[in-house]
């Protein structure tokens, strides 16, 4: 992950306080003492103490799947900042988290179930000649990727019932600790298991602006689709693509899907999403592993994700401050990294794959803005990809999924 990195003495990171050091990563996701930071802070609050005793806050691009992740944090004395370490960092119980996520035993579990997730690296030993590391390194990436979809989808989930407008859940690791306080308080639980995400889900807290209650039969369902999606990811065996697929699968499917079934919150819904295997999730997340490489060291377009009904159309705005990312192509697109005139962007073009021209149709509207048609017949997943400028010239692109169903 290309991002900032932060320290907190004491052990504790106190969110919004001063009371940290910064830093930046450079490109393949690193921090380490005298490294030239390639992220332009304007000032680090305290000097940096590298006694061992600095609770850790991490955030930036998943260099995978171009994604966002935020609010990773990581005990004293970690060298790893992960999802994983997120939880423990939560939990403040390593063998806990190990367990919840089957880590200890069953399929996803480690060869050396002693592997300290604080410290030890994935990306460094899935090159190691060691064949156990070598396991343990693909499994733990694999862990790290079904967490963050855990983590996504109870966040969706506990919207609540009965909402019509779909929000994507951008800020990644905010319902960590909310997940932290459940595993405390039932200790047991192995989160992967249909019966153990259906606890989970019964104990989020209610959303204070949504009185509403879910089904029984619809929290079953719920808990069936977040295990599919689960035991699909498995270990990662194959390249970053097919980690990039689930990654990206998470926004282009799996919120997707849970936010149908929570809207409706009816018998019909839950049957159909009861009924799904682990094949429908194949073939879900296969389009999305077909992803380009970042194209830039110093500006991020995320990928982004459109749903379009059948034969319909949508206005895309370029750009809208109160966007989450879901309605507009750039709200996304991360500048923090850029010289400091870095607003406007500006939209460079769109470019459609000619296999796509049978599906949809991109046309640039005034402003950036982009009209998308979906074209008679087709159903499925299609995409374009798009470039953006800053005023002082820096350009990247990424691309923009259209979802018709």
């Amino acid at each position: 992950m290309i991002g900032e990195v932060r320290f907190y003495p004491r052990g504790v990171v106190v969110s919004g306080g001063p009371d940290y050091s910064a830093f930046g990563t450079d490109r393949n996701g690193v921090f380490y003492r005298g490294l030239f930071s390639p992220i332009n802070f304007p000032y680090s609050p305290i000097p940096f103490v590298d006694d061992g005793s600095n609770a850790i806050l991490a955030f930036g691009i998943d260099k995978t799947s171009g994604l966002t992740l935020s609010q990773m944090t990581a005990p004293a004395g970690s060298t790893v900042i992960s999802p994983l370490t997120t939880l423990i960092y939560g939990t403040g119980d390593q063998s806990l988290t190990k367990r919840a996520l089957q880590l200890d035993s069953g399929g996803f579990a480690l060869g050396d179930r002693d592997r300290d997730l604080r410290t030890f690296s994935w990306v460094r030993a899935v090159a190691s000649a060691d064949a156990m590391e070598v396991a343990d390194a693909r499994r733990i990436r694999a862990a790290n990727i079904r967490l963050t979809a855990f983590l996504y989808a109870i966040q969706q989930f506990g919207y609540g019932p009965g909402y019509s407008t779909f929000y994507y859940t951008t800020l990644f690791g905010t319902d960590a600790p909310v997940l932290a306080e459940i595993l405390k308080a039932q200790p047991t639980l192995r989160i992967y298991t249909e019966a153990g995400a259906e606890a989970v889900l019964r104990a989020l807290p209610r959303n204070p602006s949504n009185s509403g209650k879910y089904r029984d039969d619809v929290i079953a369902a719920a808990a069936h689709l977040i295990t599919l999606y689960s035991v699909a990811i498995g270990p990662i065996e194959a390249d970053d693509d097919v980690a990039a697929s689930y990654m990206l699968g998470i926004q282009g499917y799996l919120l997707r899907a849970l936010w149908d079934l929570s809207s409706a919150n009816t018998a019909e819904a839950a049957a159909r999403v009861q009924a799904m295997g682990i094949s429908e999730i194949y073939a879900a997340v296969a389009p999305f592993a077909e992803h380009p490489a970042l194209s830039s060291n110093s500006l991020f377009p995320e990928p982004d994700f459109f749903f379009v009904a059948p034969g319909g159309t949508a206005t895309i705005p370029f750009y809208d401050p109160n966007s989450n990312g879901s309605v507009a192509l750039a709200s996304n697109d991360l500048t923090w990294f850029v010289e400091s005139n870095k607003y406007p962007l500006s939209l460079v073009g769109v470019t459609v794959p000619s296999r796509f021209d049978p599906a949809i149709a991109v046309t640039p509207q005034a402003g950036g803005a982009l009209f998308i048609q979906a074209k008679a017949g087709f159903n499925g997943v299609a995409w374009f990809d798009y470039e953006v400028k800053t005023p002082g010239g820096i350009s990247a692109s990424s691309r923009a999924y259209v979802i018709v169903k």
